[in-house]
């Protein structure tokens, strides 16, 4: 007799298990008609299908209560992922203003060094221009002592020639 035949028989729902490990072999041991078998069978085990309706029952309220266990672990477990995503979706935003702020930075450093460049050239040019005006300068000092002397020998030569006159 297979285990479907059996419920279908006695009415009465078992485990694979119990059926293979102990309808079956009463079964096979009682050398008589399946359904005759069933009848006798539930008749016997009145209080035995009680036990095994009590045991399956609280199989499955454990199994129940693992399940809600269960699923609320999941439903945590999703609250966290999200919460996690929240978390790497507000990272990246920073990240990429970071970057932004950076990229704005680095132009701004970018400007400076040419300034700078610009700067530089520009003292450069400022410098030979001084050096070229302290040199003006030194040649006209040198120049105004050459006038200078030169007033003086006229004033000399001018002197000789009114006292000579």
């Amino acid at each position: 007799m297979l285990y479907e035949e059996f419920e279908n028989l006695s009415g009465v729902t078992v485990s694979l298990s119990y059926y293979t490990e102990v309808i079956e072999p009463q079964y096979t041991a009682m050398n008589i008609d399946k359904t005759e078998f069933c009848t006798a069978w539930v008749k016997e085990n009145k209080s035995g299908i009680c036990k095994a309706v009590a045991a399956d029952l609280r199989r499955l309220s454990s199994t129940a209560c693992m399940y809600a266990g269960a699923k609320s672990q999941v439903e945590k477990s999703k609250e966290d992922a999200a919460e996690a995503i929240r978390e790497r979706d507000k990272v990246k935003a920073e990240a990429h203003n970071l970057k932004y702020d950076l990229d704005a930075i680095a132009e701004k450093l970018e400007n400076a060094e040419k300034d700078l460049e610009i700067a530089r050239a520009d003292r450069e040019k400022y410098l030979q221009e001084v050096d070229d005006l302290l040199r003006e300068g030194h040649n006209s000092q040198e120049e105004l002592k050459a006038l200078r002397a030169e007033n003086q020998a006229l004033k000399a030569k001018l002197y000789d020639m009114i006292v000579a006159a």
